[in-house]
């Protein structure tokens, strides 16, 4: 083998390997971002199933608000 074939085959096997090594790096740093937009989206599930059981908690209070309010005003009534 010459000279210039093993430098020449040195250099291309060098050049995959950094290739592969870069390509690893991407893959990784994408995989990392898909698992962080993964949990910001479990976070935001999270957080709208706190707002629901707020609003759906709301408006039983106010449903029981308006249920004493019609109460006490027929009690008072001056028609009765």
């Amino acid at each position: 083998m010459s000279v210039n074939t093993y430098v020449t085959s040195q250099s291309l096997s060098h050049f995959l390997f950094y290739l592969i090594i870069i390509l690893l790096f991407i893959l990784y740093d994408r995989h990392e971002e898909i698992n962080r937009l993964h949990q910001i989206s479990l976070d935001q599930d999270d957080m709208l199933i706190q707002c629901q059981d707020a609003i759906t908690s709301q408006r039983n209070y106010i449903i029981l608000l308006e249920a004493e309010y019609i109460k006490h005003n027929r009690n008072n009534s001056p028609i009765h």
